[in-house]
């Protein structure tokens, strides 16, 4: 068939289908889609809450580009973040600049320029911590400024200051 075809009702295909060209494809339900080259849609709405996964650990996105991440948890690993900002996050060998974060776990990671309403750090490499209270074992801090610290085994560079408590081992 050449030219344009207008079907009015439903249409029932078994086997593959290929569309060549511009497709349109208004409200509708897809059990498995394929794309192949650049595709533009709208929303994307899972049919069940909290069921669904993007991606596999096997097949994995290479980037994700998005404005804003709305997550109830997250796991990040190996990872690198200018301009973070977070509450209630756990760190394993992330590397971080401008990181703003309420209740901080942070394990092997490196962060300048931290902000933290609660710290704590383990082998940890801080530049310029600022933090309301802070716990760091085996890390390396330049200029910490604190309103309570605990530090034990780490290594302080420039300017320490605490405002409340802070034990020192």
């Amino acid at each position: 068939v050449g030219g344009s075809v207008t079907v009015g009702g439903d249409i029932f295909a078994s086997g593959t289908l290929t569309i060549l060209g511009t497709s349109t494809l208004a409200t509708t339900t897809i059990t498995s889609l394929t794309v192949t080259g650049t595709s533009t849609v709208a929303d994307i709405v899972p049919a069940l809450d909290v069921t669904y996964t993007l991606g596999t650990s096997a097949k994995r996105f290479l980037n994700l580009f998005t404005q804003n991440i709305f997550a109830s948890s997250s796991v990040i690993t190996n990872s690198s973040s200018t301009n973070f900002f977070a509450t209630n996050a756990n760190f394993t060998n992330a590397t971080a600049t401008n990181l703003g974060v309420t209740n901080l776990t942070a394990t092997n990671s490196t962060s300048t320029n931290g902000f933290f309403s609660s710290l704590v750090a383990t082998l940890a490499n801080i530049t310029d911590l600022i933090v309301g209270n802070s716990t760091t074992t085996n890390a390396v801090v330049t200029n910490l400024t604190a309103n309570t610290a605990t530090v034990g085994t780490s290594t302080i560079t420039g300017s320490f200051s605490s405002l409340g408590l802070s034990y020192l081992a």
